[in-house]
């Protein structure tokens, strides 16, 4: 069902986002409206990517929320383990 135009599963990150202390990296230059996030037909691609960051592939999600929130927790837990 959506709320708001968001469906359950974008209200649901969103959710989880505030209720990790984390904030969605919102950008008015993205089509979807969040860095690193990218729309590819019905799915959402999520990437994290600039400097002084190790790039990483996140994976598919099903709304950019989603996506959105797969990058705030990566850049949470900061450098991975064993990295120079």
């Amino acid at each position: 069902m959506m709320e708001g135009g968001l469906s359950h599963a974008a209200m649901e990150a969103l959710r989880q986002a505030a209720a990790e202390g984390l904030i969605l990296d919102r950008s008015a230059r993205s089509a979807t409206g969040y860095k690193g996030v990218k729309q590819y037909g019905r799915r959402f691609d999520a990437a994290l990517l600039g400097p002084g960051v190790d790039a990483s592939y996140l994976g598919v999600f099903g709304t950019a929320e989603e996506a959105a929130l797969a990058i705030a927790r990566k850049k949470a837990a900061g450098p991975a383990l064993g990295a120079a």
